[in-house]
């Protein structure tokens, strides 16, 4: 392809080129009956949320005919990829399944769970996650090894305070990664400023606890079982106080 005697690389950017490249794929694939399957590694690197918007919705197009896998590390072209997916297929297991690639503990580099999407606010919107690694912690006799099962319980415990500032304080009506405003849920809007001010205090605190980047001794900071579950027992009482408004 030559767009007037040119090479396109020095006419289109690397997401045009990219996209051409992924329409030239998939008229081949859909022109040849014979590719029963198609596989995608990450084909969206590069692209603005519109055009992973609607790569994700022809994906889910091609679904319906063919069986389609992806292997992508861009959560927002996740969450298209379900919505769009939810809307064709609603929720048939048989038809869209997202299994998820984590590291789960010391000895594993990466385990696959299935049926599991990376996208868990609702997950978040209890204190179930920080508290399992609080668990753990107590019985790890490794004492790195528990320090690291703390700073992940604070970095959970920071995804609970994000995933309930989406689904308790705005009620869904606005969602990360996703551009419409679902206005009729604002009516289930839940605010009050004190409560607002401890969350915004309480991450902001965890964020900078978790992303220090000198070693935590030299910082006198400690990761210790007490301190993660004093941080979830505030979270569990504004959750409280949210439910009560």
């Amino acid at each position: 392809l030559f767009l007037k005697g040119k090479d396109p690389s020095s006419i289109l950017s690397e997401g045009e080129q990219k996209v051409i490249a992924l329409a030239d794929f998939i008229a081949e694939s859909t022109i040849t009956t014979i590719n029963k399957g198609i596989v995608f590694d990450d084909p969206v690197t590069s692209l603005d949320h519109k055009r992973k918007e609607t790569i994700a919705k022809r994906l889910v197009e091609i679904s319906n005919s063919k069986q389609v896998i992806i292997f992508t590390h861009d959560i927002a072209f996740v969450k298209y990829l379900e919505i769009y997916s939810k809307n064709k297929f609603g929720t048939d297991k048989n038809k869209v399944c997202v299994h998820t690639i984590v590291n789960r503990d010391k000895n594993c580099i990466g385990f696959v769970e299935l049926i599991s999407t990376p996208i868990k606010d609702s997950a978040y919107t209890t204190s179930h996650i920080p508290k399992q690694y609080l668990a753990k912690a107590k019985k790890e006799s490794d004492r790195d090894f528990a320090q690291s099962l703390i700073r992940s319980g604070f970095s959970s415990l920071r995804s609970c305070y994000e995933a309930i500032v989406v689904t308790k304080i705005f009620a869904g009506a606005v969602q990360r990664y996703i551009e419409e405003v679902k206005v009729s849920r604002i009516k289930e809007i839940k605010y009050d400023i004190d409560i607002c001010n401890r969350i915004s205090e309480n991450h902001s605190q965890i964020h900078k606890l978790i992303e220090a980047h000198l070693p935590i001794d030299e910082l006198n900071i400690h990761f210790t079982n007490e301190k993660l579950e004093e941080a979830i027992t505030e979270f569990e009482n504004i959750l409280n106080e949210i439910d009560k408004i």
